[in-house]
This record gives structure tokens, C-alpha cells and sequence, in this order.
């Protein structure tokens, strides 16, 4: 059992239900999260560290991702991680998951 999605912390709770629900997945999404995303704590960078976090530590369960975005497409954690993993890399430019 994951962690209850109250638990997610701020400000990736708020990136992912504000940019990650399943109806706003579209043609200028990566464009939509790094602007939302660099609005949150130290211009973004908060956000990139709890989002590493998550994604190194698997700390969101496919349930608490659903809960906060909508998004059924990710019924287990492999394949939860392996998309958030691909966001990363397109977010970031294929720069490594790490937590600095």
C-alpha cells in the first residue's frame, strides 16, 4: 500500500493534479508542466527534487497517482515508473533521476 496522496508533498501534489490529470495530456504538455512547474518552490527546482524523489524511491502507488490525476493507465507501479520515468526524461532532456 502506497502512501495516501494527502502525503504527496507541495508542491508536486499540485503539479500533478494540475498538469498531470489525464484530460490536459495533450500536443503542449511538457511545455504546460516545466511553466506551472517553474512557478512552484525555488522556481521549479523543489518540484524537480520531490518529483526524483519519487520516481528513485517509487513513493507514489499507481492508487495515489490515479487519486490525484484521473489517469487509469497506470494500474501497476512498473508501469507507473517506467511513465514517469519517460516524463522525466522528456521534462529534463534525458538528464539522469537524481534528487539535486
Amino acid at each position: 500500500m502506497g502512501i495516501m496522496p494527502d502525503a504527496i508533498p507541495e508542491p508536486l501534489r499540485t503539479v500533478l493534479e494540475g498538469r498531470f490529470n489525464v484530460e490536459i495530456q495533450g500536443r503542449d504538455w511538457m511545455d504546460s508542466i516545466r511553466s506551472y512547474a517553474s512557478t512552484t518552490g525555488e522556481g521549479g527546482r523543489l518540484f524537480r527534487r520531490q518529483f526524483a524523489h519519487a520516481i528513485l524511491h517509487e513513493s507514489i502507488s499507481p492508487e495515489d497517482y490515479y487519486a490525484v490525476t484521473q489517469d487509469p493507465n497506470y494500474p501497476t507501479a512498473a508501469e507507473l515508473y517506467e511513465r514517469l520515468r519517460e516524463i522525466w526524461a522528456r521534462l529534463y532532456e534525458n538528464a539522469p533521476v537524481t534528487e539535486d
